[in-house]
């Protein structure tokens, strides 16, 4: 690599649109490489490139990342989660396989991940073991963040308990959260509201039919609308919903 190829972590940072300070800690999550010139410490323009189109994937995604990290994790196959997601049209412009705009998405995702765990005293080794909160809330399609201690409480959920300026800081451990799941573990999941849109029944209706059929997972025995559904089970309800419609007209 030549000299002209390289630049120094100011020129850098105006790539990435950071503080120069900003990249060494870039390089030491290895999302960059440093490279030694005499005293000073300079990088590939290539690769610091490269990490601009990583961000601009990871921002894209930002609104599911933390989904598509456990659906990955799961063992979801990416054409799966591509499909679902509508990646194919997210970033279109980029020269890369879709395939490849998750794989990066989570490489920059998984060293902020990482980087966070650290605080906490959970390596590396231990990170894909652990969930965030906030994970688990995407993977079970909740916004209520209460959910998740009212299932720790009642040992659906397996917790890891950090103490953090004096703070107790809760995590799920990713086995505990797929044998809540059981034969759900491996799907893509719906609420009932969504079930809801799709069937053009009120949430009400949704969860009466899915507790009638025993059709669906629920998370919880209270409050309506806490009903997960797979692909299939939704395309049950619709088949039911048309039967008992076409019952009624005749």
């Amino acid at each position: 690599m030549t000299l002209d190829q390289l630049i120094n972590r100011k020129e850098a940072g105006k790539i990435l649109d950071v503080n120069g300070r900003t990249i060494p800690r870039y390089a030491q999550k290895c999302l960059l490489t440093k490279i030694k010139q005499g005293y000073k410490h300079l990088y590939s323009k290539k690769e610091v490139e490269q990490l601009k189109h990583k961000f601009e994937i990871k921002n894209a995604l930002n609104d599911y990342i933390r989904e598509i990290y456990v659906l990955r994790k799961s063992k979801i196959k990416p054409s799966r989660i591509i499909k679902e997601f509508n990646i194919k049209n997210t970033l279109p412009d980029l020269n890369i396989s879709n395939s490849s705009k998750i794989e990066q998405a989570l490489e920059v995702y998984n060293c902020s991940r990482e980087s966070y765990l650290n605080k906490f005293n959970i390596h590396k080794r231990d990170c894909p073991n652990i969930l965030l909160v906030r994970e688990t809330m995407a993977r079970l399609k909740i916004k209520d963040p209460h959910v998740i201690y009212d299932l720790i409480e009642n040992g659906s959920l397996e917790p890891r308990i950090t103490l953090f300026n004096g703070k107790a800081h809760h995590f799920i451990s990713m086995d505990s959260l797929n044998d809540f799941l059981g034969k759900y573990s491996n799907k893509f999941l719906y609420r009932s509201h969504t079930a809801s849109e799709k069937i053009g029944k009120s949430i009400e209706e949704i969860d009466r039919i899915a507790h009638h059929y025993n059709i669906g997972f629920k998370i919880k025995d209270t409050k309506q609308g806490n009903y997960l559904f797979s692909g299939r089970d939704i395309r049950k309800l619709k088949s039911l919903n048309y039967h008992n419609n076409y019952k009624k007209n005749i």
